[in-house]
């Protein structure tokens, strides 16, 4: 095969894996999600992977506490992907919602920077809570999403309260897990 034939043949799959991505978001929302913002929900997804929930039948619900629009525009791009063998649904909760107990169903519970959380009770013993560290909660976290001072995305473990849960977290999440900085 020549050099000119297989750079051919390379911009062909390129454009084409371009292009797959392109046509499977979603495109109800016209909203441009922040490249950061796209991280810290690719994060969330990828940690997911390293965590297994006991008793979950078909679905693996993933909670957003009190978020902003460009937050819900990200998260939905997890709606209906499958992890585990499991479909994602997405799901976001007001303050009243979380006071009312509608965290029973959250496998994973995530409060994005800046934003405030104040439960009334523990979180559901299979709930794994990730938030970022410039916000604020009166319970603790499982994981901690930051950026460090070379401007990286990093994440911390609280290996001991995720003990006191029900799930399952894989010996590579907590090596990949910077030290805590809580």
């Amino acid at each position: 095969m020549t050099p000119r034939v297989s750079w051919s043949i390379k911009q062909s799959c390129i454009l084409a894996f371009g292009l797959a991505l392109l046509t499977s978001r979603p495109t109800a929302s016209p909203q441009v999600i922040s490249s950061e913002l796209s991280l810290r929900v690719a994060f969330v997804f990828n940690i997911a992977k390293f965590i297994e929930w006991p008793d979950v039948a078909s679905r693996i619900t993933i909670c957003a506490a009190n978020s902003l629009p460009d937050t819900q525009a990200a998260l939905n791009q997890l709606n209906g992907k499958s992890l585990h063998g499991k479909t994602i649904k997405i799901n976001f909760l007001s303050a009243q919602q979380i006071h009312a107990h509608q965290l029973d169903e959250c496998q994973l519970l995530y409060q994005e920077i800046g934003s405030d959380l104040v439960l009334n009770r523990p979180l559901p013993l299979n709930t794994v809570f990730i938030r970022d560290r410039a916000s604020t909660s009166n319970i603790p976290s499982s994981v901690v999403l930051w950026l460090g001072a070379d401007g990286r995305l990093n994440f911390s473990v609280n290996s001991i309260f995720l003990k006191s849960t029900n799930v399952k977290v894989s010996s590579q999440l907590l090596k990949l897990a910077k030290p805590q900085r809580e």
